[in-house]
């Protein structure tokens, strides 16, 4: 029976021995087509990798004393092939020790610092095969194991193999090179071949200049034995290597320092824009150390459009002068490497506008946040933040500010990003000065953005904390046509600052920002517009309420309550005092919410010192409101106890022209009155005022009146009492009067003719007597009836009236010459019969008093007085003594004799009478020629309807 697990195992074993035997297999059949040793040393590293695996083979070849690596496996330590190429020492021990013994020579646990040979330290194993030539080493082939301290037998066998067939190869190739030297040309320019192809391959479709060049030292390699080569490109006035091959430590260091642009050979190929060839070169007359083991070179210029982009040298250390087919060959790579980096050039234009289409639709994305952001919000610095926020997302290595000018300093209102420096941020947070703010001063005053792509560190006198800022751009925010702010931009990095799409963005952002603030205002004010519509609509319907109330209330306290009240509930205040001032100090009258310490309100209970307290004072001195927002603490003397309080309003109330009290307000922890509230507080004191002035004067005008109610029932008693007197006395007196009147008419017919004259003017004297007294009882009686007449009020034609008594008199002027001058008078409210008595008495007594002249000038006229109407009937009589005017108008007195005007005193006290019933008055002027007769009439009585 047969093992099951040799049977299992039989198909790995098959596969770890075909393996091997096809990767020789194909190293023998290429081997014998090839007498190229860099060839040859490639086909026997990919083999050792085909076999071994991971493992680095490395290919040396000895020159002028240095070993030089040829050949590597892909994806070795950049640093170590670096240090290969440029060549290891050959008194190495590593290396010498395979050639004292003259066959392979295997290291198990790989010391890197015994060995001598620098940057190989990552290996764990190692194996040198040796080549020589007649006892002169030539080459070398080594392997490095990174994955096991110790070569396996197997390992050994395959390494051994691969060597001796490797050194089977050279040796065929040397053998077959010295038997036929036209062979070994045309097999030198078959490689050769090879190799161009290869590079020219790559060059179609690479666009990595570096990797291009790498690839021509490939093809320098099938062409020429000992050379050294460089790629160049110009950075900040030097040449530098970027690629090289075969050059030592000294040379790599020199030129990755870079050349000067001086060197005659490099500025003659810029200059001619043509590939310089040099047979003999000179290394002191060029001034590149280093350099005398070259005899010829060739600096070959490499163009885009018309600009130098690289140089491509090549240095042979063999040979006196440029064969011509060496020349095409360079020829050749310069312009294959030309073409290189034009392609290069393309690709990176093309990488650019793909980056700017990125860049522009990123922006674009930028833009719609930004829009859709500004347009959801009102806030003015969340605004600023988030414009700030999207800019940074573009920007992200950099910081954003933004800046509002508060007097001559612009004070810093957001900032986003991280200043890296805690002292620069302090500075801004201070502050910075106008005049010393050029950076922000620049776009305020011209209102255009100001970028600095490196960043000036004395622009804005900050130089000692900016060190770390390469550049700033600061952009004038507009709002409604002025600068509003300043919206600024600083980069940690100098790297594509401020190009066409960030300078794009960032005046974009600007703008969409002022015109968001603009409507973030708009929107602020017509809120506030609404918010103060509301409170005035509820300050009306309070008012409207609060009005209403005051028509209901004459007590002060009261009213001063209700006016508290009102404040309480229409502004967000803490507490409304009533002062009153007692002497030299303020008492507390009436008070609505807390005093917010203790300490304050002991100091009220005791009184508040009139000079000490300035918020008292000087509304009470001024008259006018007094606003304190912000409160200052030492206005009145209370500052440890005020410390809660941030905002008062004092009313001072007026009465009678005296501010009788202070009303104040107050705010703890408000910000400060708006303008809604002070309408409201100076309304309310405006309402308060009025009302208590209203309810002083009711107060008084009820006193008055009810003085003026005993004086009427007293003049009203007395007045019934004299109409009783005045009536009684008419009828007692009238039989007296008529019995003495009938008796005297009987002793006038007893005598008959017998009387003698003097008894007759006796009996005549005594009629005319009780005539005069049956005349005077009919005044008491009319005077009695004219009181108890009620009235009766309408509209009178004054005009009117005053023709129809002129009417009445023209019987009675017969024989007379009388001028009247009556002017328009006015139509006035009053009782018509009344106001006939007045005129009829008036006139009555104006013709009887100017009767004694020749021509009688009777004059009647009105004049408009304040609160009155005034008319005025004037004469040219006798006139009367002003010593006698107070008994004008009264009842039974005369101011002439009777036998000069005839009458009973009665007609004046008849007018004066008469016009008391009307609420009017009479007066009368005193003169030597004529009397001037007033009636004052108030405008409710007889002022025209």
């Amino acid at each position: 029976m047969s093992d099951p697990s040799r049977a299992a195992r039989r198909p790995h074993l098959e596969d770890e021995c075909t393996a091997p035997l096809d990767a020789f297999a194909r190293f023998t059949e290429a081997s014998s087509h090839t007498t190229d040793a860099l060839s040859l040393a490639r086909l026997a590293r990919d083999v050792l990798r085909t076999v071994l695996g991971e493992v680095h083979v490395v290919y040396y070849e000895l020159h002028q004393d240095r070993w030089q690596g040829l050949i590597f496996t892909e994806g070795m330590d950049e640093t170590f092939v670096q240090t290969a190429r440029q060549g290891f020492p050959s008194n190495a021990p590593g290396f010498q020790k395979p050639f004292q013994v003259h066959q392979v020579v295997f290291f198990d646990s790989w010391d890197a610092g015994r060995e001598g040979l620098e940057n190989t330290d990552m290996y764990r194993a190692g194996a040198m095969y040796p080549y020589s030539h007649h006892g002169v080493p030539r080459r070398l082939l080594t392997i490095g194991v990174l994955n096991q301290d110790r070569w396996t037998d197997r390992e050994r066998g395959v390494f051994r193999a691969v060597g001796r067939s490797l050194e089977l190869a050279f040796e065929r190739a040397r053998l077959q090179a010295t038997r036929d030297p036209h062979t070994r040309q045309l097999a030198d320019q078959a490689a050769a071949l090879e190799a161009f192809t290869a590079f020219t391959e790559l060059v179609a479709t690479e666009t990595d200049i570096l990797r291009v060049s790498r690839k021509a030292y490939e093809v320098m390699d099938a062409r020429f034995v000992e050379y050294s080569s460089a790629y160049y490109e110009l950075h900040d006035g030097f040449w530098k290597a970027l690629t090289w091959k075969n050059l030592t430590a000294e040379q790599v260091s020199m030129l990755r320092t870079g050349l000067p642009e001086a060197v005659p050979s490099f500025a003659q190929a810029v200059h001619t824009r043509q590939p310089v060839f040099i047979d003999g070169w000179d290394a002191t007359r060029e001034g590149i150390e280093n350099t005398d083991v070259f005899g010829q070179a060739c600096i070959y210029p490499l163009l885009v459009g018309d600009e130098v982009r690289g140089l491509f040298t090549v240095g042979l250390r063999v040979g006196e002068q440029w064969q011509e087919r060496d020349r095409g060959l360079m020829r050749a790579l310069g312009r294959s490497l030309t073409l290189a980096l034009e392609r290069t050039e393309q690709a990176r234009r093309l990488e650019q506008e793909r980056a700017a289409v990125e860049q522009r639709n990123k922006a674009l994305e930028a833009f719609e946040d930004l829009s859709r952001d500004l347009s959801l919000e009102t806030d003015p610095y969340v605004l600023v933040q988030r414009a700030q926020e999207i800019v940074l997302r573009w920007l992200p290595d950099g910081v954003a500010t933004y800046y509002e000018l508060d007097g001559r300093v612009f004070r810093l209102k957001s900032l986003t990003g991280s200043l890296r420096n805690p002292e620069l941020q302090q500075m801004l947070e201070a502050g910075l000065p106008y005049e010393s703010a050029g950076n922000l001063r620049f776009p305020f005053e011209t209102r255009e953005a100001y970028y600095q792509q490196h960043y000036d560190q004395t622009t804005d006198d900050l130089a000692r904390v900016v060190g770390h800022i390469q550049a700033s751009a600061a952009l004038p925010v507009l709002v409604a046509g002025e600068v509003h702010g300043i919206f600024g931009i600083g980069l940690f990095s100098t790297a594509a600052a401020w190009s066409a799409v960030d300078r794009a963005l960032l005046e974009t952002a600007s703008r969409s920002l002022g015109l968001a603030l603009e409507r973030a205002q708009s929107v602020a004010q017509l809120e506030a517009k609404n918010a103060e519509v509301q409170a005035r609509n509820q300050v009306l319907s309070a008012f409207e309420e609060w009005t209403r109330d005051l028509a209901l209330s004459t007590d002060p306290d009261a009213l001063i309550q209700q006016a508290q009240a009102q404040l309480y509930e229409l502004l967000p205040i803490q507490a409304t005092v009533y002062y009153e001032r007692e002497g030299e100090l303020w008492f507390v009258r009436s008070m609505l919410g807390g005093y917010g310490s203790d300490g304050r309100k002991r100091a009220h209970e005791a009184g508040l010192p009139h000079e000490q307290t300035g918020n008292l004072r000087v509304p009470f001195e001024t008259g006018e409101v007094l606003y304190l927002d912000p409160y200052d603490l030492a206005t009145d003397g209370l500052e440890k106890h005020m410390t809660h309080v941030t905002a008062t309003a004092m009313l001072p109330l007026r009465e009678s022209g005296r501010v009788r009290g202070i009303l104040s307000v107050a705010l703890f922890g408000g910000a400060e009155w708006t303008a809604t509230d002070r309408a409201v507080i100076e309304t309310m004191g405006r309402s308060l005022e009025l009302a208590l002035d209203r309810a002083s004067k009711t107060a008084q005008l009820e006193q008055e009146r009810a003085q003026l109610t005993l004086r009427t029932a007293s003049l009203a008693a007395a007045n019934e009492e004299l109409e009783a007197f005045a009536y009684s006395v008419s009828h007692d007196l009238r039989t007296p009067v008529r019995h003495i009147a009938g008796f005297n008419e009987l002793l006038r017919k007893s005598f008959g003719g017998t009387l003698d004259p003097k008894a007759a003017r006796y009996l005549t004297v005594v009629d005319e007597a009780a005539q005069r007294m049956n005349a005077l009882i009919d005044a008491m009686l009319d005077l009695s009836r004219t009181s108890r007449l009620p009235l009766r009020l309408g509209p009178v034609d004054l005009g009117a009236l005053v023709q129809q008594v002129r009417l009445e008199f023209d019987p009675d002027l017969l024989g007379r010459e009388v001028r009247w001058e009556v002017q328009a008078l006015p139509l006035v409210m009053g009782d018509h019969d009344m106001l006939r008595q007045v005129m009829l008495n008036l006139l009555s007594n104006a013709l009887k008093y100017s009767g004694t002249r020749d021509v009688s000038v009777i004059r009647v006229w009105a004049e408009e007085r304040a609160g009155e109407t005034a008319v005025f009937v004037a004469d040219n009589g006798v006139g009367f003594d002003a010593r006698y005017a107070d008994k004008l108008f009264a009842v039974f007195q005369r101011l002439h004799r009777q036998e000069e005007f005839e009458g009973v005193g009665w007609d004046s006290r008849m007018c004066a009478g008469s016009c008391s019933g009307t609420g009017a008055r009479c007066s009368r002027r005193a003169t030597l020629v004529g009397s001037n007769v007033r009636v004052h009439a108030p405008d409710h009585a007889m002022k025209g309807a």
